[in-house]
């Protein structure tokens, strides 16, 4: 099961490597716009407020994001490792980098909407796919605002623990 996940994983990042090697495939008149390529790298040292002095250093996780600007679908490949509990939550929040928000999005556990629960491990994966307009925080943020920050870079991903419940690992989201 987990060589599955990896293999998954793995299939995800070589293919958003490919693409974001490569660049999109022009379109032709009719054509959908091709999907964008995000990218975040997830520590303990970028989480705001600051982690608990009990967190494991090296705590870390990496992310991959295509967004299809056609179909308003987020899809997510989270790798993390080391968290000191399984996490409780995985969000896109709206905020610069050093700056803290409420969740934007869901990518595991609560709050609703969500695509499930997260992993019962303190390393693994995370895979989820999400429509934009249904899986925004509507209280917080509308579609339309999610999907600029995105493309502004104005987006943050995070894992929420135990010991950690503002955030354990957190990364910028950023354009490939």
């Amino acid at each position: 099961m987990l060589m599955r996940s990896m293999a998954r994983v793995l299939i995800f990042c070589l293919l958003v490597g490919a693409v974001a090697m490569w660049g999109p495939v022009p379109k032709s008149a009719g054509q959908a716009a091709a999907p964008i390529v995000f990218v975040a790298n997830l520590s303990t040292f970028e989480e705001v407020p600051a982690v608990q002095p009990q967190t494991p250093v090296n705590a870390t996780g990496a992310a991959a994001i295509l967004f299809d600007p056609s179909t308003n679908r987020v899809t997510v490949s989270v790798a993390f490792t080391g968290l000191s509990s399984r996490p409780r939550g995985g969000h896109f929040h709206r905020a610069a980098a050093g700056v803290a928000a409420p969740a934007a999005l869901t990518i595991c556990g609560p709050p609703a909407p969500s695509p499930g629960p997260c992993p019962n491990a303190t390393s693994g994966f995370i895979n989820t796919t999400i429509t934009v307009p249904a899986g925004v925080q509507r209280n917080i943020i509308t579609p339309e605002a999610f999907v600029q920050a995105l493309m502004d870079g104005g987006l943050y991903l995070n894992l929420h623990t135990d010991l950690n419940l503002g955030g354990e690992i957190r990364g910028q989201v950023l354009a490939r």
